[in-house]
């Protein structure tokens, strides 16, 4: 189902940071995935992304040590 006003990237980007700063690591990054497979992703968008599912990753991967 298409919606008639697909969701912002910017504001998921946003929302996965947020979820990363609360800890909610599997839920940011379930959150950038959804912004890496939107068609016509902005590049600098696209680039904020990536970096806050590195970070996402990071901090998962720190907290299982």
């Amino acid at each position: 189902a298409t919606m008639a006003n697909p969701p912002d990237p910017a504001t998921y980007v946003r929302l996965a940071d947020a979820q990363t700063q609360g800890g909610k690591f599997d839920d940011a990054l379930a959150t950038i995935e959804k912004v890496l497979v939107m068609p016509d992703l902005n590049a600098q968008v696209k680039q904020v992304a990536e970096n806050v599912k590195a970070n996402a990753a990071r901090l998962k991967a720190a907290k299982k040590q």
